[in-house]
């Protein structure tokens, strides 16, 4: 059998909201810039689509994606008075109906019947715009329904769906503004970064409060923190900044595993070009970078070209693919992996337009899906001794080596 390459090519310029009119485009992305966070502007769930189509206004679609990869004309169009600043779908087991959150500039949260576009309530105690927008992971759903909230205003709080309201049941302070969250697959970590070029790290009880204080601050990053991710496996936490850089963390050991830059030899002070979003495969063994500049690289965790930067940290600065969008004055702030991994979206958040990329990635070795179970059995690198695993071994499975 011969193993799949490596491929990222365009192939389409599509419209988010079709025989809707152009009118009002210029200036969109205004409100966005001065919040510095890069929010999902587009959600696809299976048949249920969500679109931030303008600065005050979401719309609603049911119905395929994939069958000739154009957006469906929206069944709903739901407008705001405050500019919505994130979105994000998910399910409530006390309701037992999908939802859409949509996180507003004014710090308000609305929830929505993702069926019929109904309010179904209003979540009021953020003082500044919403960053991001969390639901709890499935494999916590037993417990109860929350949702995660970060916002400008310096907190994020924890809101627990009960019949029958729906309380705000913590409120964590920090420093500087919240641009960015994670909450890791088993529910048991989440992470919030910014302005400050640190990652907070804490521990979460399932269905429960967030466990002040922190069990880890990691610093790495020169310059803002902008998007953070789990991967699969709980293991490891990738954070991307406007420095240009990737950083793979061991987030309770504390330890940077991998350096991923678009910059070689790397700059200290002046960065050439930033980094506004990532998306990370299924696997954990791909992850696709997008920069202020317009560049998509796609990077391999597992690459053989790395190369030894500092102790227990690997450098990887050569992507398997890349290539330039041509956004003609658009800004594109953020990228998603759709339809199985096999296309990458770049919406353009100053017009409805989005773009669409063919995606070719490799199966992950064996080794890789053996690492990524026992990981998700063995979520802490310190847990790993107790195995009593022959050295070599226990170095691939704490990602001190990667391939």
């Amino acid at each position: 059998m011969v193993e799949r390459e490596w491929l990222l090519a365009h192939h389409s310029t599509i419209d988010t909201f079709p025989f809707a009119s152009t009118e009002d485009d210029h200036g969109r992305n205004s409100w966005l810039e001065r919040m510095q966070h890069s929010p999902q502007k587009v959600l696809i769930d299976g048949q249920r689509i969500v679109c931030m189509t303008r600065p005050n206004q979401i719309t609603l679609s049911h119905g395929s994606f994939s069958h000739k990869l154009t957006f469906p004309i929206p069944e709903y169009v739901i407008t705001f008075k405050h500019p919505v600043t994130c979105i994000k779908m998910g399910f409530s087991i006390t309701l037992g109906i999908n939802f859409v959150a949509s996180g507003h500039l004014n710090g308000d949260i609305c929830l929505w019947n993702a069926e019929t576009s109904k309010l179904i309530t209003k979540l009021i105690s953020h003082r500044s715009g919403v960053t991001e927008i969390l639901i709890s992971p499935e494999s916590t759903r037993k417990a109860q329904t929350q949702i995660l909230s970060a916002s400008q205003d310096r907190t994020a709080k924890v809101w627990d769906f009960e019949v029958p309201g729906f309380n705000m049941s913590q409120t964590a302070n920090f420093s500087h503004p919240i641009l960015c969250s994670a909450w890791s697959p088993n529910g048991r970590i989440v992470a919030f970064a910014g302005s400050s070029q640190k990652i907070g790290v804490f521990n979460k009880i399932i269905g429960g409060a967030i466990l002040m204080p922190a069990v880890q601050q990691l610093s790495g990053h020169l310059h803002n923190i902008v998007c953070l991710k789990f991967m699969p496996d709980n293991a490891i936490l990738v954070s991307a900044s406007s420095d240009g850089r990737l950083l793979l963390w061991d987030p309770l050991e504390g330890s940077v595993k991998q350096m991923i830059s678009m910059h070689f030899p790397l700059p200290n002070y002046v960065f050439p070009s930033e980094v506004t979003g990532i998306d990370i495969s299924q696997f954990g063994h791909a992850i696709v970078s997008l920069s202020d500049k317009g560049q998509i690289c796609v990077w391999n965790t597992l690459s053989m070209q790395l190369t030894t930067n500092q102790p227990d940290c690997v450098l990887n600065v050569s992507p398997e693919a890349e290539l330039m969008i041509n956004s003609e004055g658009g800004s594109n702030r953020t990228i998603g992996l759709i339809m199985s991994e096999k296309y990458v979206m770049a919406p353009d958040f100053s017009n409805s337009k989005a773009q669409l990329f063919s995606l070719g990635l490799p199966a992950p070795p064996l080794k890789h899906l053996c690492r990524l179970t026992i990981r998700k059995a063995v979520p802490k690198s310190l847990d790993l001794i107790h195995l009593h695993l022959p050295p070599r071994l226990h170095s691939y499975l704490s990602y001190n080596t990667f391939c």
